[in-house]
Parts: structure tokens; sequence; C-alpha cells
């Protein structure tokens, strides 16, 4: 599945202008966002780790990178299975997140 549905991103939110907008403000901030969740993970916080996965989900969606956005849901839900479970969801994430800024930096 690629990173990102760019065609279907452009179509929800009106015109490329508010997508390329979307993709900066998200580009912005998701970097910050993981390095937090990975303090969450290191340290057990659930709490940190429910509210953070839930917040980079939100963008992932509006942005129609369905494989990143699937990851922070697993994310955001293997908070109640174990520390080895949030452990293998925050390496899914930041694998997909990953993918996704390469694939948004080669369009």
């Amino acid at each position: 599945m690629k990173p990102i549905d760019r065609q279907k991103a452009v179509e929800c939110l009106g015109d490329e202008a508010v997508f390329e907008a979307m993709i900066a403000s998200f580009l912005e901030e998701v970097d910050q966002m993981m390095v937090i969740l990975a303090d969450a993970v290191s340290s057990g916080d659930a709490a940190v780790i429910k509210e953070k996965a839930h917040w980079v989900k939100g963008g992932l969606v509006y942005l129609h990178a369905g494989p990143s956005a699937q990851a922070a849901k697993r994310l955001e839900t293997a908070i109640s299975l174990g520390p080895e479970e949030i452990k293998a969801a925050h390496e899914e994430l930041h694998t997909e997140v990953e993918r996704l800024k390469a694939a948004l930096a080669s369009d």
C-alpha cells in the first residue's frame, strides 16, 4: 500500500493549496510528536502515548496516509496490551512515518 493517497487527500481537502498547507503543518509538528512518543514509550507513560498517538493518527487520516494512520491506531490501542506490544507498535509507527516523509519529499 502506498504511504499516501495524494489524489484522495487533495479531493477531500478541496484543492492542492490546502493539501500542501496541511502537509507543511503536519511535517512541522510530527517530528516533535515522535520524540515525545519515544520518550513516553521509554518511560511507560500510557496517557502521553495515547494522547500523542491519537494526535498523529488524526493528522494522518486527514492526509489519507493509510499505513501510517493504521500504525498510529495500533500504538494508541497497544496501551492495554503491554510494554512489548507498545514498543513494537511504536517502531512500526516510526517506520511508516519515515516512509511517508520520504514519499512526500519525492513528490
